[in-house]
């Protein structure tokens, strides 16, 4: 139901995601509870509550990693990389590309979408245009390759 509402009514949507991440934590699932906080994150991201959207995505990133779920703790790691660009801290915005880099050499994911538009993000925001836009056209090629894969699929 979180799910659902997070594309109309926000405050129904957090309210869902809220219950269920209690019974997630009642009943220790640990994963859910991941999946669960980085939902929340998300939430919290698009309504630019940015200090709340933090601490979720942190939550899904560490669980993330835990699990294996590596896209996921790339995708929740992404957000905070573009939450610290936005406040222009640039010292912490380094601290996770360089996190992003070594899930993604430690866990050969250099075909994900969500590295590429990180390491976009950061090339721009560090000046260095002809990189970013390198990596922008390389998410744009995969996120079109997908979506040519989901049109056969559908």
């Amino acid at each position: 139901m979180g799910l659902i509402y997070s594309h109309s009514e926000w405050k129904k949507s957090e309210e869902y995601y809220r219950e269920a991440l209690e019974f997630a934590k009642k009943t220790g699932n640990n994963n859910w509870y991941g999946v669960l906080s980085g939902n929340l994150g998300m939430l919290y991201y698009k309504r630019k509550e940015y200090d709340l959207a933090k601490k979720y995505l942190e939550a899904d990133f560490a669980i993330s990693v835990q699990a294996g779920e590596i896209e996921s703790a790339l995708s929740a790691m992404s957000m905070r990389l573009e939450i610290d660009i936005l406040h222009k801290n640039t010292d912490s915005a380094k601290i996770k590309m360089d996190i992003i880099d070594s899930l993604v050499a430690a866990y050969n994911q250099e075909n994900s979408i969500n590295y590429f538009e990180s390491k976009a993000l950061w090339n721009e925001y560090t000046g260095n245009y002809q990189e970013g836009l390198k990596y922008y056209k390389k998410a744009q090629h995969k996120r079109d390759s997908l979506n040519v894969i989901r049109n056969i699929v559908n």
